[in-house]
């Protein structure tokens, strides 16, 4: 399976990037590396994603608000429901209680990239969980192509 990858924590994004690669999928660093324009970065994602035609366009916003709380975004009409509740269920088990699911099909990289488009907004409460959450996040994105 080849993932377009988009994580801006470069040591949290590493790690995912190996435990793929570790499970034999294929990798596209789709982070964007100091394009200062949102827009812009924003629409080169979108172009990599397509010229590379990845399987599907992961992003993972980490932050350290909350403990195990987790949003996954995703556009309906692209990703069937069957796809995001698969994920959701192996990050139940993985010890996320609050898991949240909105439909972004108005967002611009749901819009314009034409393979799946998952975007999670984990917050993990400290940064010395890294590790684990990301290792979590691993074996539940691998599932994808079960």
């Amino acid at each position: 399976m080849k993932y377009g990858i988009d994580i801006k924590d470069e040591y949290f994004g590493n790690i995912i990037k190996e435990g793929l690669k570790k499970k034999g999928h294929n990798i596209i660093n789709c982070t964007d590396n100091g394009v200062p324009i949102l827009g812009e970065a924003i629409m080169k994602k979108a172009i990599l994603a397509n010229q590379t035609k990845i399987d599907v366009y992961v992003q993972i916003d980490l932050s350290t608000e909350k403990t195990h709380e987790l949003k996954i975004v995703t556009g309906f009409k692209k990703v069937g429901m069957e796809l995001v509740e698969s994920i959701g269920e192996k990050l139940k088990e993985a010890g996320f209680q609050d898991i949240v699911i909105e439909n972004g099909d108005k967002l611009y990289l749901i819009k314009h990239i034409d393979s799946p488009v998952i975007i999670l907004e984990v917050r993990i409460g400290d940064k010395s969980a890294r590790n684990e959450i990301a290792e979590k996040l691993v074996n539940a994105l691998s599932c994808i192509n079960d």
